[in-house]
């Protein structure tokens, strides 16, 4: 602990400063000229202050002075509701305008309209715990909505659902976070109304089920970015929809819903006679399946990235605890070869030797130049995960890598595996045995609570991979005050940092 902080009872310094003054008034209210004449200390002023990042919802560090552009955006959020519109301001711009307030809890019907307006084509609030159904139904107003992002949206209804459907022409990508309101039927009415425009659909925290994911894959097969994650009546079987029915069931109740849209969309010559459209699976390029709620077998894993893999770039199946080695070995090497982002946190069953093998398997893909191949890596808590396997990991991607998360791999890794970051690999015994180009483009790391994390070791990944600017290492006591910085470079979580 540091000597200014060494009190009786640990307190922070606002309220070490009220107690001092409580215990003595005489003191505090005397200037500082007398209290220097006096011989009396002026109280301990820290080199670097805490200020609240609004902009971000976090308790940061500030490494340089606030932009002006900051300072402004803080003083609107201070005083929003004496705001009567922002004028002529970018959508960057109205995007942290909208976090801070939702951070405060500002976002209201009288805050609403002023991020509404009828040419903007992208909509999105981040907390709508304030707007009631009637609020949102304010939307409606604005046909010109391409994009919709509701955070938080626990008044939404299913008969609002419907109506941004049928009523948002342009409608194209809707991202619903906590819609408990809305059940599983609603979600299916509202694909076969919505169709084809339907490009991008993200849904958190929501009843999405059985018949909504049936309705999904027949009627929106433009869809190309999908995420569904935390929904509590999500299971294997609604995983199982992005795949061939293999169950004849199944097959029937697909064929009588696209023969059905067939006929509502007027594709079919007579109302006797309407074809029956093929399966054709969807072409996703990015596909988010993050933290079910309950089991995803392995098989069923594998039929679906069979089943849309070939043009996936993005992948996130955390939490998926049962899929094994060939989900990676055989699956994602075979089907999956433009994939870019791969988020496999939490998968307990996946091995350091299969992704191991499985990033070798990359250096020989076609197509591509050496030490380029994925850009986004989350890993977090695999513990099966060695040395070895981040040895391969910067042999097959190293050029390419911009984030890597390995927050919690801390059973097999060692401090060699770290240093294969910089370029340098070593064998267990600490030999250097190759030299690569390490992570030249890596901007982002957590290696929260892998405690062969040292000052040392963050040496030399910080020298050698110029780029990097935020570094999570909770959990590790080995990375101290010490540790190396440079301008631009943000530790977060560092134990000395919060004492």
């Amino acid at each position: 602990m540091r000597a200014d902080y060494a009190l009786p009872r640990l307190l922070c310094p606002a309220c070490r400063k009220s107690v001092d003054k409580a215990n003595k008034p005489e003191l505090a209210k005397q200037p500082a000229v007398k209290r220097r004449a006096a011989g009396l200390a002026a109280p301990a002023v820290s080199k670097r202050r805490r200020v609240r990042k609004t902009a971000d919802g976090l308790l940061e560090l500030d490494v340089k002075l606030p932009s002006l552009q900051d300072l402004c955006v803080r003083a609107i959020a201070k005083n929003i509701d004496q705001v009567e519109s922002f004028g002529d301001v970018s959508e960057a711009v109205t995007l942290k305008l909208c976090r801070i307030i939702s951070k405060m809890r500002l976002l209201d019907e009288q805050t609403l309209g002023l991020f509404l307006g009828a040419g903007r084509t992208t909509v999105t609030l981040y907390d709508c715990a304030k707007l009631t159904d009637h609020d949102l139904g304010r939307l409606l107003e604005y046909p010109n909505i391409e994009s919709l992002h509701l955070g938080l949206c626990g008044r939404l209804t299913g008969g609002r659902l419907l109506d941004l459907a049928n009523k948002l022409p342009n409608l194209t990508s809707l991202t619903l976070e906590g819609a408990f309101l809305v059940d599983d039927q609603a979600f299916a009415d509202f694909f076969r109304i919505i169709g084809d425009r339907l490009r991008v659909f993200h849904v958190r925290w929501a009843g999405f089920g059985l018949t909504a994911m049936r309705a999904l894959v027949v009627n929106c097969e433009n869809l190309e970015d999908l995420s569904i994650a935390e929904c509590t009546d999500f299971d294997d079987a609604c995983l199982a929809m992005l795949a061939p029915p293999v169950d004849q069931a199944e097959s029937d109740k697909q064929n009588a819903a696209r023969k059905l849209r067939t006929r509502l969309t007027g594709k079919g010559k007579d109302a006797g006679e309407v074809p029956v459209p093929s399966w054709r699976a969807l072409k996703l390029q990015r596909l988010g399946l993050g933290k079910p709620h309950h089991v995803m077998d392995h098989k069923t894993a594998m039929r679906v990235i069979e089943a849309v893999g070939h043009d996936l770039v993005s992948l996130d199946v955390s939490g998926f605890k049962d899929i094994k080695d060939e989900f990676v070995t055989v699956g994602l090497h075979k089907h999956c070869p433009m994939l870019r982002e791969l988020t496999m946190d939490e998968c307990l069953e996946i091995t350091g030797t299969g992704l191991s093998q499985y990033f070798a398997g990359l250096r020989e893909a076609t197509g591509r130049r050496a030490g380029e191949s994925l850009e986004r890596v989350g890993l977090e808590r695999c513990y099966g995960l060695t040395a070895e396997t981040v040895q391969e990991l910067v042999r097959s991607a190293g050029s390419s890598l911009q984030a890597l998360n390995l927050n919690s791999v801390d059973d097999k890794m060692t401090k060699w595996g770290l240093m294969a970051l910089t370029g340098r690999m070593y064998d267990a015994e600490g030999n250097l045995v190759e030299e690569t180009t390490g992570c030249s483009c890596l901007a982002e790391i957590d290696l929260s609570w892998v405690r062969c994390t040292t000052d040392a070791v963050m040496e030399e990944v910080v020298r050698c991979c110029p780029r990097i600017a935020t570094v999570r290492v909770y959990g590790c006591p080995g990375v101290t005050q010490f540790a190396p910085s440079r301008a631009g470079l943000r530790y977060l979580g560092r134990e000395s940092d919060t004492l």
